[in-house]
């Protein structure tokens, strides 16, 4: 969504200086603001013409997005990906472009502690991979890992169901004190009475700090 500013701070330094805070909280690798000409002065200290951007270019035309990887043009190379949103004064006049650089690889981490398992209809559980927790690794069904946990009647019931529709879909369950995500995918079988799902999990902890940045 956009934004709008009050009019003693519609100047980048001081738009840059009273966003210095949400660096650390949201872990991005700088926030900046581009004026209408294309130039950007961010919150650790760059100044430099960003009008080339295709962030800057859909900013100031009202449109917010998150770009593809990029390679950062300031400060050190690395694949970035920008969050940006246009910035509007008092009277709905687009007065330059906020944006929030953020490391490609913090993405990256979500990959390395998701992990996955293969289900059947039934819930029969085909194949686990080996970062899975071994109380799921060891277990034949997804009905034997989630009654281990109390709070999993619902989760259990909502699993049952999508597995039953044979269609893709996500749900949540707990295990131990976590929370965790998944993403059901069918995949194509020759049999409809042999569907196989391919299960994405991730922990709630890791997702929920990694999406921040897309809900600031």
């Amino acid at each position: 969504d956009a934004i709008s500013v009050s009019p003693d701070a519609v100047n980048a330094k001081s738009i840059a200086a009273q966003l210095g805070s949400f660096i650390s909280t949201y872990e991005f690798k700088r926030i900046g603001f581009v004026s209408p000409d294309g130039q950007v002065i961010t919150t650790d200290g760059y100044v430099q013409d960003l009008s080339s951007r295709d962030f800057f270019k859909d900013g100031m035309q009202g449109l917010p997005g998150i770009t593809n990887t990029l390679q950062d043009r300031l400060g050190t190379p690395e694949p970035i990906n920008v969050f940006s949103i246009p910035v509007y004064d008092q009277s709905d006049s687009i007065i330059g472009v906020l944006f929030a650089t953020y490391r490609n690889h913090h993405f990256e981490e979500i990959l390395l502690v998701q992990y996955s398992c293969l289900v059947n209809q039934d819930g029969d559980l085909i194949a686990t991979s080996s970062n899975a927790p071994a109380s799921l690794q060891e277990a034949d069904r997804m009905s034997d890992y989630l009654t281990q946990n109390a709070r999993n009647d619902q989760p259990l019931q909502d699993l049952h169901t999508l597995l039953q529709s044979s269609s893709s879909n996500g749900g949540y369950f707990y295990g131990g004190s976590q929370k965790y995500y998944y993403y059901a995918a069918a995949m194509d079988n020759l049999r409809s009475d042999r569907q196989w799902f391919a299960l994405t999990i991730v922990p709630d902890q890791v997702l929920s700090s990694r999406s921040a940045p897309i809900l600031f």
